[in-house]
């Protein structure tokens, strides 16, 4: 009838959500990626490794990892961008690319 009220009793298979996991850290994940802003020129030859296996892991080639971020690295970066972040097609990894790069990592 309009107006009743419907008791049901209590639950008694409640499900109760565990606190979220804490995000692992960089280096505990298959392929690291490296921080701050690499593009062509850049010396750090261990991050830009980092980056050029990470971009071989997902389909990216890059030709060999060595360590050296010239027209191919560029060219693997900036086809990654094209797909993944259109409106940031710059040719240089920064953070955004690395978080995208990340994310795709992951899936």
């Amino acid at each position: 009838k309009i107006g009743q009220t419907i008791k049901f009793g209590t639950a008694k298979n409640t499900y109760t959500p565990t606190p979220e996991t804490p995000k692992k850290d960089q280096s505990e994940y298959k392929y690291p990626l490296p921080s701050g802003v690499l593009k062509v020129g850049s010396t750090d030859k261990s991050a830009i490794k980092q980056l050029q296996e990470a971009l071989n892991a997902v389909y990216f080639k890059c030709g060999p990892t060595d360590g050296i971020y010239g027209a191919k690295t560029k060219d693997a970066v900036t086809r990654f961008q094209k797909v993944y972040l259109p409106y940031e097609v710059d040719g240089a990894y920064g953070p955004n690319t690395k978080e995208k790069l990340q994310a795709v990592l992951k899936s």
